[in-house]
């Protein structure tokens, strides 16, 4: 019966191949695609409703002055209004009527300031132009290696013959110096001190905001806004001061400690003493790179025997030490709290 229904399919199979044909094999190639599959239709994803409207400039609209960039410059646009065109290197700080700026004159980049409509206002003939602070009158000007001041309409005020010029943030003014002449200059362009030194350190910690660290030659000294000498002229440097201690450098680098009459306490023979903490004592690292700790007058409070040594932020008036990997406690006294481990 089986074999019956077999030649029964065969035949069924033969007939059908003398009626349709070979069926054909086609490579699914750009000419034959392969058949397209019915899905159901799918939405672009919607767009964000709360995202802000953008304008011809590529901004967000919000009806503020925006900077534009375009061609390695910078300009300002509001909205789809153009403030300044986009041909500066650098224009500084928040859109104003008032604005440093630096652009390509030539084969170099000159600074000078424009206005808000982009008007020159100071020619862009400075190699550098700073200002202290946004309420300054007067800036530091410099061309070629010379500086000087000169005010918001590019008028000189000090003559652009110094060697060095630097803005000074913490005191908000100008310093200008040159061999033997020192002057110091407030953000609107009075002058508040001069005198026959070489340079200022404005980075030093002092007891008295009036007083200055100052270099004369080869050796730094404190003076007063009036010129007065409160430390004398005779370490390298000076690092910091506390009302009770100099810290003062030689010309090897090397720290130590001094009053303020000049007289050594400790002898500069040290890689780095830290300014000292709320117990009044200094960390410092000897010339073989270990620490320890420093009372004011010079006295070793914690021996120079350690890879660290530094104030526990967890437990208040004790000092953490470390050597080998192993740590333990100091107090202010140098008594062992915690014994190494």
């Amino acid at each position: 019966m089986y074999k019956k229904i077999e030649i029964y399919i065969f035949t069924i199979a033969i007939l059908c191949l003398s009626i349709f044909g070979t069926p054909k094999i086609v490579a699914q190639t750009e000419e034959h695609p392969p058949p397209m599959i019915d899905r159901p239709f799918q939405s672009p994803p919607p767009t964000d409703p709360f995202a802000p409207e953008k304008c011809r400039f590529g901004n967000p609209r919000n009806g503020k002055p925006t900077k534009i960039y375009g061609n390695n410059s910078v300009g300002w646009a509001l909205d789809d209004s153009l403030l300044i065109a986009p041909e500066f290197v650098v224009i500084e700080g928040e859109y104003s009527d008032f604005m440093l700026a630096m652009k390509r004159v030539g084969n170099t980049f000159l600074r000078g300031a424009i206005d808000g409509k982009g008007q020159m206002v100071i020619p862009f003939e400075w190699h550098g132009l700073e200002e202290v602070s946004y309420e300054a009158t007067v800036f530091l000007g410099r061309k070629d290696k010379k500086w000087g001041l000169l005010d918001e309409k590019g008028h000189v005020l000090q003559q652009i013959e110094d060697d060095y010029g630097l803005s000074l943030i913490v005191q908000k003014g100008y310093l200008l110096a040159s061999p033997c002449r020192l002057r110091l200059f407030n953000q609107h362009g009075k002058m508040t001190f001069e005198g026959p030194y070489d340079w200022f350190f404005q980075e030093v910690a002092l007891p008295e905001k009036t007083w200055m660290a100052v270099k004369k030659g080869a050796f730094s000294g404190i003076v007063d806004s009036a010129g007065r000498e409160i430390f004398p002229f005779k370490y390298t440097k000076i690092l910091w001061a506390t009302a009770a201690v100099v810290c003062v450098a030689d010309s090897t680098k090397a720290q130590g400690l001094a009053d303020w009459q000049g007289r050594e306490m400790l002898a500069p023979t040290y890689l780095h003493i830290h300014f000292p903490d709320e117990n009044g004592l200094c960390s410092a690292r000897n010339a073989d790179q270990k620490m320890g700790l420093l009372a004011p007058d010079g006295r070793i409070v914690i021996p120079f025997e350690f890879d660290a040594c530094w104030t526990d932020s967890f437990k208040k008036g004790l000092y953490r030490v470390e050597k080998n990997g192993r740590s333990g406690l100091y107090d202010g006294t140098g008594k062992v709290v915690q014994s190494m481990e």
